[in-house]
């Protein structure tokens, strides 16, 4: 599990990691050889005390030996250096261009990076994120295989290459993907959410639910997948529950208008009028362009036989050419209603 989280490091800090590991590694040897040409030098100076001659030629052989292993190490380390310094900056390069919505110059200095190591798995992700950007996603995804090739504990990636899959709809690819990020890290709120979104467009509501409910019970407050959760157990019929989970993603973020709406929705089909007309009114509280609680406040209105108040809510939605056919329809049963009185 550390191992992902240290491989979901921001990218840039990543980059002066591996720089700076580059450098320790280089001074440990340097180190080692240091000791071994002053343990030469004593050697040497004991055999010219001792008159030693045969011992104090073999022993400048040797020193001369560590003399020119020290130069060949340093000239490794300042070219290795070097690379590290540009690999770096071309990776560097390529984050901002990234940030800046530039991804063909992103591309261009993820590859650079890649040419000078090319097992960067962090170059890999961040290439693929400027193919996904551009809708490339055959490429995004490459990219992203790569970069889980030579980091096989790379959670985001795996993520990202979950998000490729479902744009593209291949559900299963997905489902796997994200099971891949709980490999990593069995407490990934998000992956649990994702896989439920999966499991609902597939119609499997039962799963989604189960996968909503473990990403709330690692992220207790997660609004989304209260919501979420509650549209799949309308799909199940099972509208008290669906409500109540509609409460839950309001509790923790008033605001969240897609909450209300569906609460509305559930209220209404199940003939709590009143109860309905609050959420209703609360998502357009917060939302008030929002056509489809137009459409549930009219709901709302006309079983609590406000026809007035119906057809003005009725009205507005008409608006929208999605809910006009739907709209004219109940404007219709209103004026029947209204001549019946």
């Amino acid at each position: 599990m550390r191992l992902c989280r240290i491989a979901s490091v921001l990218l840039v800090f990543s980059t002066v990691l591996f720089w700076q590991g580059v450098v320790v590694a280089q001074d440990t040897t340097l180190v080692q050889i240091e000791q071994k040409l002053a343990e030469t030098r004593q050697k040497m100076e004991e055999a010219t005390k001792n008159n030693d001659r045969a011992l104090y030629e073999k022993l400048k052989k040797d020193y001369e030996y560590w003399i020119a292993a020290k130069k060949r190490l340093v000239a490794s380390a300042n070219f290795n250096a070097k690379l590290a310094r540009e690999k770096a900056d071309a990776f560097n390069q390529g984050n901002r261009a990234l940030q800046l919505g530039r991804y063909k110059q992103a591309i261009e200095a993820y590859k650079k990076s890649i040419q000078l190591d090319s097992t960067f798995a962090l170059a890999y992700y961040g290439m693929g994120l400027a193919y996904k950007k551009m809708h490339r996603y055959q490429q995004a995804l490459d990219a992203y295989k790569k970069a889980v090739h030579f980091n096989p504990q790379y959670s985001k990636a795996y993520f990202a290459m979950g998000a490729v899959y479902r744009s593209l709809k291949k559900f299963n690819s997905a489902l796997e993907a994200y099971s891949m990020v709980l490999h990593c890290d069995s407490t990934d709120y998000r992956a649990y959410y994702e896989m439920g979104v999966v499991y609902a467009k597939l119609g499997q509501n039962r799963k989604a639910i189960e996968a909503f409910r473990k990403a709330t019970y690692y992220k207790s407050d997660y609004y989304k997948a209260y919501s979420a959760m509650g549209a799949a157990q309308v799909e199940l019929g099972k509208l008290g529950e669906a409500i109540r989970s509609f409460q839950n993603a309001v509790t923790f973020k008033p605001d969240y208008y897609t909450a209300y709406y569906r609460m509305a929705r559930a209220y209404n089909d199940l003939g709590k009028y009143k109860q309905a007309l609050e959420a209703a009114l609360n998502c357009l509280k917060y939302k008030p362009d929002y056509i489809p609680a137009r459409v549930e406040t009219g709901r709302a209105y006309m079983g609590l036989k406000q026809w007035d108040k119906a057809l003005k809510e009725y009205q507005a939605a008409a608006k929208d050419p999605r809910w006009r056919q739907y709209v004219q329809y109940q404007i219709e049963e209103i004026k029947r209603h209204k001549a019946g009185e």
